[in-house]
C-alpha cells in the first residue's frame, strides 16, 4: 500500500484545523457548497488582519499568464500570496497547510483540488498554484457551476 492515503488524510485534518483556527476570528461560518468537493475557506487574507498594503510583488511569467499578473503579499506573512490578474485579486495561494513545503490554490472561496478525493492540490511552488487559479479563472470556473 502506497503511504498516500495517510497523507490525503493527515493534509484534510491540517486543512480543517487551520480552517476553524480562522474561522474562529471572522463573523461568517464556513459552508461547504453541496456536491462541489472543496472546503470553502475566508475569501479574503485580509480577513486575517493581514495588512492593507502589501510590500512584495512578484510578477508572474507573461507568457504563461498573460499581461500584468502578479503575485502580491507581505514581508511579515511570506506564506499567503494574493493572485493579482490584471490589478485585481482573482483568489491566493498558501504555504504549509500541509505541515511542510505545499502550496495550495484558493480561488472564489475554495481550494482548488480534485473533486473526486475532495483533496486539495498541492503545489510545489507558489507560481504553479497561481497557474491552477489562473485556469480556473479564465475558464471561469465557479463552485456552484455544475460540469
Amino acid at each position: 500500500m502506497s503511504p498516500a492515503p495517510a497523507a490525503e488524510r493527515r493534509l484534510r485534518g491540517l486543512v480543517d484545523q487551520r480552517l476553524a483556527q480562522q474561522s474562529a476570528g471572522t463573523r461568517e461560518t464556513p459552508v461547504p457548497a453541496p456536491g462541489t468537493g472543496t472546503v470553502t475557506v475566508p475569501r479574503d487574507p485580509l480577513l486575517r488582519g493581514l495588512p492593507r498594503g502589501m510590500d512584495v510583488r512578484i510578477p508572474l511569467d507573461e507568457r504563461v499568464f498573460g499581461y500584468d499578473w502578479a503575485l502580491a503579499g507581505w514581508t511579515v506573512q511570506p506564506d499567503v500570496l494574493v493572485v493579482l490578474g490584471e490589478g485585481h485579486q482573482v483568489g491566493w495561494v498558501e504555504h504549509g497547510l500541509d505541515g511542510g513545503d505545499g502550496w495550495v490554490a484558493v480561488h472564489d472561496g475554495y481550494f482548488l483540488g480534485d473533486p473526486a478525493t475532495q483533496q486539495a492540490a498541492l503545489h510545489t511552488t507558489p507560481e504553479l498554484a497561481a497557474q491552477a487559479i489562473h485556469h480556473a479563472h479564465i475558464h471561469d470556473l465557479r463552485a456552484g457551476q455544475s460540469a
